[in-house]
């Protein structure tokens, strides 16, 4: 019996490869299907978990929608036709920018070094007895204080008044001298404040009056007057 024209039967060796090469495709094909199944498996309890973190995020007054509303707000100003011809030019300017960014490349081994510097001085602090974590809470309670709204005031009204501040530090009065006249003046406020000496008449003062220290004392508050009047008549001119 003739061939049927313009078919040639394939032989034995031909059809096994093409059922074998059939075999293997519909073995990744079923794979694939495998992994589909298993996504789509998973996906209400996905859906599930993002709900929950929508939820946490809303409870913890995250406002998700406005930071979505936002996000593609700033993706519109991106995406104008003005911004991209500012980031075009940008772009072409990016060689330039070249040493910067093998500077960069550097940055974090630079990183390192510096923590190790850190580590090693925070280690030598300890060894000397010095307790960095209680000097590091001690340093942020004063930083939360002097970050206060009523330190802030403070700030505020002492800017405000600046140009008093600079006359009073150019008055002398911070000077080594005068601080250590008040600090005297303070001594002996103190010391005398424990003894409350008994009240005095007239003889009894005319005696201190031979007393070297109260001598000594008169002398000063007379020097002074004599300059303080000195500087009160400047000031009336």
């Amino acid at each position: 019996m003739a061939a049927t024209p313009g078919f040639a039967p394939a032989d034995g060796s031909d059809l096994a490869a093409r059922l074998e090469e059939l075999e293997s495709r519909l073995a990744r094909l079923e794979g694939a299907l495998d992994r589909l199944t298993s996504a789509l498996g998973q996906l209400p309890a996905a859906v599930a978990s993002f709900t929950d973190l929508v939820d946490e995020l809303d409870r913890a007054g995250f406002d998700l929608n406005g930071r979505v509303q936002g996000s593609l707000r700033v993706l519109e100003r991106l995406t104008e036709p003005e911004t991209l011809q500012h980031l075009e030019r940008l772009l072409e300017r990016v060689s330039a920018l070249a040493p910067l960014v093998e500077s960069a490349r550097h940055a974090p081994e630079l990183l390192a070094a510096g923590v190790d510097v850190l580590d090693e001085w925070m280690g030598r602090l300890a060894d000397s007895g010095i307790d960095v974590d209680e000097r590091a809470r001690i340093l942020a309670q004063a930083l939360e204080r002097l970050t206060s709204p009523e330190a802030l005031d403070v700030l505020r009204t002492l800017f405000s008044r600046i140009d008093v501040i600079r006359g009073f530090l150019d008055s002398g009065v911070l000077d080594p001298e005068p601080l250590a006249v008040v600090g005297k003046a303070g001594e002996g406020l103190a010391q005398t404040a424990k003894v409350s000496p008994p009240p005095v008449g007239p003889m009894a003062l005319w005696k201190a009056l031979r007393d070297p220290d109260v001598q000594r004392s008169l002398g000063f508050a007379i020097h002074f007057a004599r300059v303080f009047g000195r500087s009160l008549a400047g000031s009336r001119e």
